[in-house]
């Protein structure tokens, strides 16, 4: 099934690979919903943090 989350002014369509097994589509979304509390927090935290400061704490590589 497609996931549709939206936005104020965007959208996002997650279309799952069928081709594995729904544990992998369970961790898929176990480490979004993960994710998505840090950077909550993070911008609980700092109002004001940029997206490259949050990819940092993330260890995530953010082409600009």
């Amino acid at each position: 099934m497609p996931v549709f989350e939206a936005g104020y002014d965007d959208f996002t369509l997650i279309l799952y690979n069928l081709n594995y097994s729904t544990d992998y589509i369970a961790e898929t979304n176990d480490t979004q919903s993960d994710t998505q509390s840090k950077i909550i927090a993070m911008i609980k935290r700092n109002s004001r943090i940029s997206t490259t400061d949050m990819a940092k704490e993330l260890g995530i590589n953010v082409n600009e």
